[in-house]
């Protein structure tokens, strides 16, 4: 029996276009534009020559990380794609003064909230942020929102010198009369000034500030279940995550020179107690090892932490384990972090452990999984067998420390 004939298969797009009265064959549709070229045939229209003539008529070109920048003409200057232009304030109508901790040179994520609240007290009337520091930075002020900065050098403001800081602020307050002074509400040096500096000046200094709502502060009350409306005074301490950092284009941290102080050294300071990483909290630790389900190897896990002089932290899954204690859990349901930096063993990052850790200014991951959201929030990654890496991360922590 012979086979049926095959039908041939119908085109969808065909029978559209009979419906709607476009052409349906090569025959039937319009000849492109034809021109003289070379050698016959018929010349294929450009794209991008239709492209650059729209922009050299006046259309705008877009540079990924900048702003659009118009094109007047042939030939004429486009801006190239970089960093943004400084932006300087020349008279400020007022001056809102920051009090940074600046640990060990560096801003705190603490101190960059402070500084995004003096941002928006400033850019509310055409103010300036004045940052007042006591020792030598390492940060880049100006992407922190600094506008003018100013500081103080002795002896006397090394170390621990509350009674020098005070005779700063005061001339400070007299040669430029801020309105606002604005600090850190923290066990870092921040909520002792504060305070002695409001005593001094014979004011009452609004504290534990969660939010500013334009001229009140806003502060947790009995026991943190209510809140506190009250005018905005003068010296203001601020919670941690009471504004958002400063982002957008850098400011010009114009340094501004003091009038000389001579303050009585009443205090001296004798250095830093050495204390040991695994006594101290986890919310003031300032580095923590971290180890998480992919560790096998704990004796290396608690010498590493040893050699580099840092407190030992976990995952709720080795924590529930028994192979921590349970005041050594990071994250939402254990102690939420803000160590300068966070070395995290093995962990693969679940919601709750990033959600602990987001404050934390660097963080570095050692996973063999490229793919786990640990490696995607880390700064620095090493993809790789963990039970290869310890050991060699061991013995340089070793090596360096004998060198020191």
């Amino acid at each position: 029996m012979s086979e049926p004939p095959k039908r041939p298969r119908r085109d969808p797009r065909t029978a559209r276009d009979r419906r709607r009265g476009r052409p349906v064959s090569p025959a039937d549709r319009p000849a492109p534009e034809a021109g003289p070229v070379e050698g016959g045939g018929r010349a294929r229209k450009d794209p991008r020559a239709a492209r650059s003539a729209a922009g050299a008529a006046g259309r705008k070109r877009i540079v990924r990380g900048t702003a659009a920048v118009p094109v007047t003409g042939e030939g004429a200057a486009v801006k190239a794609a970089g960093a943004p232009d400084v932006v300087r304030i020349e008279t400020p109508a007022y001056l809102i003064a920051v009090v940074p901790d600046l640990t060990a040179g560096r801003l705190s994520a603490h101190d960059r909230d402070v500084l995004g609240a003096a941002r928006g007290l400033a850019d509310a009337g055409g103010g300036a942020v004045l940052a007042v520091l006591f020792e030598a930075w390492r940060d880049d002020l100006g992407a922190a929102g600094v506008d003018r900065l100013v500081r103080f050098r002795g002896e006397a403001f090394e170390g621990f010198g509350p009674e020098a800081s005070l005779a700063a602020l005061e001339r400070l307050i007299t040669d430029w009369e801020p309105q606002r002074i604005l600090l850190p509400d923290s066990p870092h040096g921040g909520a002792d000034l504060g305070r002695r500096l409001a005593a001094r000046l014979g004011e009452r200094a609004a504290t534990g500030v969660w939010r500013l709502d334009g001229d009140d502060a806003v502060r947790r009350c009995d026991g943190g279940r209510q809140d506190e409306r009250r005018a905005l005074s003068r010296v203001v301490l601020l919670a941690e995550e009471a504004a958002e950092p400063v982002s957008g284009p850098p400011r010009e941290a114009r340094t501004l020179d003091p009038s000389d102080v001579l303050p009585a050294a009443r205090i001296r300071d004798l250095g830093l107690v050495k204390a040991d990483p695994q006594q101290v909290a986890l919310d003031e630790a300032t580095f923590i090892v971290a180890a998480g389900n992919g560790l096998a190897n704990w004796q290396d896990y608690h010498e590493l932490a040893r050699a580099l002089g840092a407190a030992e932290g976990g995952s709720r899954v080795v924590v529930d384990k028994g192979l921590l204690p349970r005041a050594r859990q990071v994250g939402a349901s254990g102690t939420r972090v803000t160590a300068r930096c966070y070395l995290a063993l093995g962990i693969s990052g679940a919601t709750q452990h990033l959600e602990g850790i987001s404050r934390c200014d660097k963080v570095i991951s050692v996973n063999r999984d490229r793919a786990c959201p640990m490696v995607k929030r880390a700064d620095l990654a090493v993809v790789g067998d963990l039970e290869d890496i310890l050991p060699a991360l061991l013995e340089l922590a070793r090596e360096r420390r004998r060198n020191v």
